[in-house]
């Protein structure tokens, strides 16, 4: 099984300018970003954000998810090559679940409906009967 490179995003993003026939300038005006924005990313200076990738999968007809994606690999790529995390990582151990430990739903999960099959159509909540209040004088005292 061969090894995959991750492309990074500001190549991608180049190459799309490209196919499009536009600069980094009007690609900016499209998606309401800077010129400068768009050049940061083609350095990879600038991360795709979320919203960046909403306005770019907007421009040029695919998916956020794709724009997210490339980032991603990018950089989980980039960090499994980082010696200093490398090492950290040799360093945690797994942790292991202690015998006996069964995947019982925790009670909050358990939601209990009104109205099911059984029972027949669920009934409205009684609202509650505003407490009847007393007349008060401006000094705080019952008036009589």
């Amino acid at each position: 099984m061969g090894k995959t490179t991750a492309k990074d995003p500001g190549s991608v993003l180049l190459s799309f300018i490209r196919d499009f026939g536009i600069n980094p300038s009007r690609l900016g005006a499209a998606v309401k970003l800077s010129q400068s924005t768009i050049r940061q990313i083609t350095l990879n200076k600038m991360k795709i954000s979320v919203p960046v990738a909403l306005r770019l999968a907007k421009c040029f007809g695919n998916s956020a998810e794709f724009w997210i994606e490339t980032q991603l690999n990018y950089e989980l790529e980039n960090a499994s090559k980082d010696p200093e995390l490398k090492a950290e990582l040799k360093e945690i151990q797994k942790i292991k679940k202690p015998d006996g430990v069964s995947k019982k739903a925790s009670p909050k999960a358990e939601v209990k409906t009104r109205g099911t099959k059984k029972t027949g159509p669920a009934k409205p909540a009684k609202k509650a009967k505003p407490a009847a209040r007393r007349a008060v004088s401006r000094r705080g005292r019952p008036k009589k």
